[in-house]
């Protein structure tokens, strides 16, 4: 079919647009040009050109030759403070952007302007932050406005930056490029295994206090070494732990979490010339969640941006809410100071919530004196009310939220389950909101709560994924040696690492040397020559072959799901940990189809980095149970806050260490989730060890106004009010009964 000819274009604009033609290349082009790009009636190629090369490159060109003025069109979306963020490319920058603002928004207009406007390379653009959730969404939303050109500028987490820079150069430091990355198990399981061979006696102290005992000292840049000389036992003992730990993890060619930023940043101190090709790399650097940062990874970025101090920073300091990991409000609040001349942007306007709802969070947020100051406002003015729930006690109050929660959907069959979040202050929390959940048949999904990748039969696949990768890990070694069985007990390990020590080898080496050790029964050397020759032959397949397949074909091998059928009587408990396998191998698949590195090395690190809201599946419709913590970023139709109560939200413990400032930021992250309602709920009592404490609702409603809810938290119902609201109840409840009746009229 032949296309419509429009008028023929006039000799003298074919003659200028093929002059143009000639004097641009074409070859940085976009979906931010194509996306909005109409060509005009005047602009005719021949239909026998439609599909040629050089039509393509034509349309480029003219693509190219309108930029400015399609960029400019886009930019007419912006608000003005959003237009003047967007704008603002060099030097020094403070975005104090409020929740709901269009944050994210800012930073990928503001990377597409600087590729389309500045032509600046986009290898040269650098745009960090916490979450891999954010980094995906930055990353698809710039590829949308910029189209291909964006896939090669860095979007990305702060670790996962560290990791890029330590694989490319971490011999500098004397480790092997092929280190693996300690996640919490396996540090934990770490510190357990020094405590066991070194008869270490911790009175009170568990393996997780001591392992954030271990993670604060990294973070304060104390070593072993620096740690204050002090004649109490116990504080010797954990230096020795903590020498240890640095040893081994040192030894094993491994790092963990804490190590990645160090190491990096001191990479980018103490060699000049690995700081020079990162600073000369990323002329143009964004930092997202600003507010969160802590000292070491101030440090990292000072260092990145160098002495061209093109840094925009985006942040709220009322959304500071990390202390506890080390991040300093006082960072962002001392920007200016710092880098001289910053300009400042606040962006107000929240496009999130109603008017109401950010009514009630600027009025608690606005009594903390350690502050930018920012007032958010919105055009959806108004909105529904805040309602209260109380509950006789935490079961009675978790019962009443999910009540509330199918009385909202039965009124409403538009509202699904995952429009409805559940924010508690802590992991505890949860349990009373599971058993009220199940009793109700509502699905949930819980974020924060035990992960996938930390059930045994995972932890053990993954323990020689990681042995594949670097074989000097004896942490995952031993795991991995000891599930399927192979008659290789504790005592044979201890004569092996005997002969380690004497030797100078590690037992990745000393199992090929098994036949040659005394003492070592036939049978026995045997299955470690054979162990470490399977080691051997899927280092290679691993290294040459897709990362899926082999890992399939290493399952087959090891017969791990007749395994699995020898670790319990109960055979849906087996079936379920063969079906985790299954889902783990189904995982390996899906990674190599969205990754740009599918190796086994990129698997491992991705593995290392993944976040609490990385499980976060908005494609299921269930309600999401979440810490407020996991919840900063994220937004839900229709928010409970529940269990607020003194002592718990706020947090006594917090309030009484100096804390409630930030328990404050906390409350006001919560009160911003809601777009559409938000709801409060609290007890009068809790159990706790077989006794009964009485409750008093959290300070922070004191500070919301009485006008904003829609019945009093504090307010003792009279006599006749309690009759209105039971009659109310029961209006409303009769109304849902007429709905359903002609619902199920309607069906018949």
């Amino acid at each position: 079919m032949r296309a419509h000819r429009p008028a023929a274009r006039s000799p003298t604009c074919a003659r200028s647009f093929s002059n143009f033609a000639k004097s641009r290349s074409a070859s940085r082009t976009s979906l931010f040009h194509f996306s909005i790009v109409s060509f005009p009636s005047n602009f005719y190629l021949a239909n026998s050109f439609a599909e040629t090369k050089v039509n393509l490159q034509i349309k480029k060109i003219y693509a190219l030759r309108f930029a400015p003025h399609i960029l400019m069109s886009r930019l007419n979306d912006l608000n003005p403070e959003q237009r003047q963020a967007v704008g603002q490319t060099e030097g020094p920058l403070l975005i104090l952007a409020g929740a709901g603002s269009g944050k994210t928004r800012v930073i990928t207009y503001r990377l597409a302007y600087l590729l389309e406007s500045k032509r600046v390379p986009p290898e040269n653009l650098l745009a960090v932050t916490f979450t891999n959730k954010a980094a995906r969404e930055m990353k698809e939303r710039l590829e949308g406005l910029a189209g291909r050109v964006a896939t090669k500028v860095t979007l990305s987490t702060f670790h996962s930056l560290g990791v890029r820079i330590l694989r490319k150069n971490v011999e500098a430091l004397g480790y092997r490029k092929n280190f693996v990355i300690y996640d919490e198990s396996d540090q934990l399981a770490l510190i357990r295994e020094i405590i066991k061979d070194e008869a270490m006696e911790f009175g009170g102290h568990n393996p997780a206090q001591l392992l954030g005992r271990v993670s604060a000292a990294k973070n304060d840049g104390h070593t072993p070494e620096q740690l204050h000389k002090t004649e109490n036992a116990e504080e010797l003992l954990f230096r020795d732990l903590y020498g240890q730990y640095q040893q081994r993890t040192r030894g094993f060619n491994a790092i963990d979490f804490d190590d990645i930023l160090i190491l990096a940043t001191k990479l980018l101190a103490e060699h000049v010339e690995v700081r020079e090709y990162y600073q000369n790399l990323y002329r143009y650097i964004m930092v997202d969640e600003y507010q969160d940062t802590n000292p070491l990874q101030d440090r990292f970025i000072e260092l990145l941006s160098g002495q061209r101090r093109n840094l925009c920073v985006v942040g709220d300091d009322d959304q500071s809410i990390y202390s506890w990991r080390g991040a300093n409000p006082e960072i962002i609040l001392h920007f200016e100071e710092k880098y001289s001349g910053a300009r400042v942007i606040k962006l107000e306007q929240n496009y999130r919530s109603t008017q109401l709802i950010l009514d009630a969070a600027n009025a608690v947020i606005k009594n903390n004196k350690r502050r930018k100051g920012k007032n958010l406002w919105t055009a959806w003015q108004g909105g529904a009310k805040i309602k209260v729930l109380r509950g006789a006690n935490e079961n009675d109050e978790a019962e009443k939220v999910f009540a509330e929660i199918a009385s909202q959907r039965m009124l409403d069959a538009k509202r699904r389950c995952s429009d409805y979040a559940i924010l508690v202050r802590t992991n505890f929390q949860m349990r009373p909101l599971e058993e009220a959940a199940r009793a109700a048949n509502v699905p949930y999904q819980l974020i924060g709560g035990d992960s996938f990748y930390d059930r045994a039969e995972i932890r053990d696949l993954i323990a020689y994924l990681k042995v594949m990768r670097n074989p000097d890990d004896e942490l995952n070694f031993k795991r991995a040696l000891h599930f399927p069985k192979r008659g290789i007990g504790s005592q044979t390990l201890l004569r092996m690492h005997a002969y380690c020590a004497a030797h100078h080898k590690n037992l990745y080496r000393a199992f090929h040397e098994a036949e040659f050790i005394e003492d070592l029964r036939g049978p026995m050397a045997h299955a470690m020559i054979q162990f470490a020759h399977l080691i051997d032959e899927f280092r290679r397949k691993f290294h040459d072959g897709q990362l899926s397949v082999v890992a399939e074909e290493l399952v087959k091998r090891l017969d791990f799901m007749h395994a699995l059928q020898e670790t319990s009587h109960d055979e849906k408990v087996i079936e379920k940990r063969q079906n985790n396998v299954r889902e783990f191998l189904g995982s390996l698949k899906r990674f190599e189809q969205t990754s740009d590195d599918p190796t086994l090395a990129g698997f491992l690190d991705r593995l290392s980095l993944v976040s609490d809201t990385d499980y976060l599946n908005r494609q299921v419709d269930r309600v999401v149970i979440l810490t407020v913590h996991a919840a900063k970023g994220l937004e839900f139709p229709y928010v409970f806050i529940y269990g607020m109560n003194d002592g718990q939200f706020p947090s006594r413990r917090a309030c009484e260490e100096g804390g409630e400032e930030e328990e404050r930021r906390l409350c006001y992250v919560a009160l911003t989730r809601p777009q559409r309602e938000l709801t409060i709920s609290f007890c009068d009592k809790k159990t706790r060890y077989k006794e009964e404490l009485a409750l008093e609702p959290s300070r922070f409603l004191k500070e919301i106004p009485a006008e904003l809810f829609e019945n009093s938290p504090f307010k003792i119902e009279s006599v006749e009010e309690t009759a209105q609201r039971e009659a109310k109840d029961q209006e409303e409840a009769l109304a849902m009964i007429r709905k359903i009746k002609a619902s199920l009229g309607q069906k018949h």
